[in-house]
């Protein structure tokens, strides 16, 4: 057991990432404490938005995914930045799922609407 430096709470060893196989170093962050740090960051850079804003953001959205209404704690980690990839507006935030769909389809609507007909006629 060891102390996280960020949200300092005694965890077990297996919390922690390490580096390589061949180090013995073990990084002080844990996992957790990690991801949502490089999380921050990666927002920050890729939308320019600030955790806070995020945070906000899935507040008015009831903590869950735009589309599905899936949690946080359904989807297993933080929900995705959904944004306009032809002029990087950030639309809302939506689980992994819901997100890759759209990216999927090339953001088109009317292959959704093929998609939703197709299951609506074949009694989904």
């Amino acid at each position: 057991m060891r102390e996280c430096t960020k949200c300092h709470q005694m965890k077990e060893e297996s919390e922690y990432y390490n580096p390589s196989p061949s180090h013995r170093k073990i990084y002080r962050e844990c996992k957790k404490c990690m991801t949502e740090r490089t999380s921050r960051s990666f927002r920050k850079l890729r939308y320019g938005m600030t955790f806070e804003e995020y945070e906000q953001m899935l507040e008015k959205q009831m903590n869950c995914c735009a589309i599905c209404k899936a949690t946080v704690e359904e989807n297993g980690r933080l929900l995705s930045v959904d944004h306009d990839h032809s002029n990087g507006k950030v639309r809302q935030i939506l689980c992994d799922r819901c997100n890759r769909m759209l990216g999927q389809v090339q953001d088109n609507p009317a292959i959704l609407a093929a998609a939703a007909d197709y299951l609506i006629k074949h009694g989904k």
